[in-house]
C-alpha cells in the first residue's frame, strides 16, 4: 500500500471518528432514585440494564423474615416483595419498549443521510482500491466527509424532535417505580397491623427490594457501532 493510499484511508478514517462522536439522546445515567425506598444513584458512568435478582439489592431484599412474626406474615411480606419486583420489571419493559420505537423513528429519519454515507463511502473505496490519482480521490474525500457532516446533522435532529418523547417515558416510569414502592410500603405495614398487631415495623424492612433501579443509559443513543457496521459494509 503506497503511502498517499495510507494517509488518504487516515483521512478518512479521521472524518467518521467526527461522526462517531454524535452525543446520546439520554446523555448522562439516569437511575431511579426512590427518595428512601430503595436508595440513590451514584452520579456519572453506566447504568447497569439487568433485571431480577441482580438489581433487588437493597435494604427490603437483605432483611431476613427468619425471626418475623408468624409464617402469616412472612408469607405477606414475601408476596409484596415479588409484587415491587414485577411492576418495577413491568416499568422498565414499557420504557424500553418506548424508547426503542422512537430509536427506530430517529434511524428511518436518518436513513436517506446514512444511504448517501454509505455511497460517498463504496466511491472512495472504489477509487483508493484502484489506486485513482490524486485528482481523483481528493473530491471523493471531500464527498465523504461531507456525507458524514449530514448524516450527524440530520440524527441530531431527530434527536432533538424526539427528547420529549423519551423524557415523558422515563418520567412515566420513574412513577410507575415511586407508586411500587410506595405499594410495598403501605403492604407491609397493612401485614404487620394484621398478623403482628401492636408491633412496630422494623424500619429495613419497609424499604422496597431494590436499589438504584437503572432505566439504563443511551436507549436511544449513537449507535456506534451500527455505524461501524454500516460503514465497513457499505
Amino acid at each position: 500500500m503506497s503511502s498517499r493510499t495510507s494517509r488518504t484511508i487516515l483521512t478518512v478514517a479521521a472524518s467518521a471518528a467526527l461522526l462517531l462522536t454524535a452525543p446520546g439522546l439520554v446523555g448522562t445515567a439516569v437511575a431511579h432514585n426512590g427518595n428512601g425506598h430503595g436508595g440513590t444513584n451514584g452520579q456519572g458512568g453506566t447504568t447497569s440494564q439487568s433485571s431480577g435478582s441482580n438489581e433487588m439489592q437493597g435494604q427490603g431484599a437483605d432483611f431476613s423474615l427468619q425471626n418475623v412474626g408468624t409464617p402469616e406474615l412472612q408469607t405477606a411480606i414475601k408476596n409484596a416483595r415479588e409484587a415491587y419486583k414485577a411492576a418495577v420489571r413491568t416499568a422498565k419493559d414499557d420504557f424500553r419498549t418506548a424508547v426503542s420505537g422512537i430509536r427506530t423513528s430517529i434511524e428511518t429519519e436518518t436513513a436517506a443521510q446514512l444511504t448517501e454515507v454509505q455511497a460517498k463511502k463504496k466511491a472512495l473505496s472504489d477509487a483508493l482500491a484502484a489506486n485513482a490519482d490524486q485528482a481523483t480521490i481528493d473530491p471523493l474525500r471531500a464527498a465523504f466527509k461531507t456525507s458524514l457532516d449530514a448524516y450527524r446533522t440530520a440524527w441530531l435532529a431527530a434527536k432533538a424532535k424526539h427528547q420529549a418523547e423519551v423524557d415523558a417515558a422515563m418520567a412515566k416510569a420513574k412513577a410507575a417505580i415511586d407508586l411500587a414502592a410506595k405499594t410495598y410500603s403501605q403492604s407491609v405495614t397493612d401485614a404487620f397491623a394484621k398478623y403482628a398487631p401492636g408491633t412496630t415495623v422494623p424500619p429495613g424492612l419497609l424499604n422496597p427490594p431494590g436499589h438504584a433501579f437503572g432505566l439504563g443509559r443511551g436507549e436511544v443513543d449513537w449507535n456506534r457501532s451500527k455505524l461501524r457496521t454500516h460503514l465497513r459494509h457499505a
